[in-house]
């Protein structure tokens, strides 16, 4: 009685293996991402977009006009603490979203024509939230390139950031 069980599960076992290997096509054994680093990649991506939707709202910028957009990246934080603290960055600084916790853009050219998108917390730690490439062209209903008005919108210089949110430092998910 044992014996056609024991086929029974060999031959379900080696039918199931199929669709195993079907769904895992193209991916190795091992996927390569921690569950835990997949849950951050995914709350940045969220927290870049939610900042490119508040970006297009306030600039009245067509729904998707800032793409694509990308989370905060841990390989990326060198390149965004050089930019905070380098005396030529140019910020505008949004207090319209979150008075005491501002959303803060900032123009940046080290990656296309790129708007950074960052929060300062009233701690003064400044928080890297991602970037949206900036499409060249006039957006419909504009009179100028979008880039060129964030430019013209950037006047607080890093001096003056530094001083009115007192940052202190960068603080950025290392997942």
């Amino acid at each position: 009685m044992s014996r056609p069980y024991i086929l029974l599960a060999l031959a379900l076992s080696w039918m199931f293996s199929f669709h195993v290997l079907a769904a895992n096509l193209g991916r190795g054994h091992q996927p390569g991402a921690s569950s835990s680093s997949i849950h951050h990649t995914a709350v940045e991506q969220g927290n870049a977009e939610t900042a490119a939707g508040i970006v297009e709202s306030i600039y009245k910028l067509p729904q998707g006009h800032l793409k694509p957009v990308r989370g905060y990246e841990p390989g990326q934080y060198d390149a965004w603490r050089d930019h905070v603290n380098s005396p030529d960055s140019r910020f505008v600084v949004l207090e319209t979203h979150r008075p005491n916790d501002p959303l803060v853009l900032s123009p940046f050219f080290r990656w296309q024509r790129s708007l950074l998108f960052l929060q300062v917390l009233s701690t003064g730690e400044v928080v890297p939230m991602g970037h949206a490439v900036v499409p060249e062209g006039i957006p419909p209903g504009h009179m100028k390139d979008f880039l060129e008005t964030i430019q013209e919108a950037a006047t607080t210089s890093q001096h003056e950031f530094v001083n009115k949110f007192g940052v202190e430092r960068l603080v950025a998910p290392r997942f």
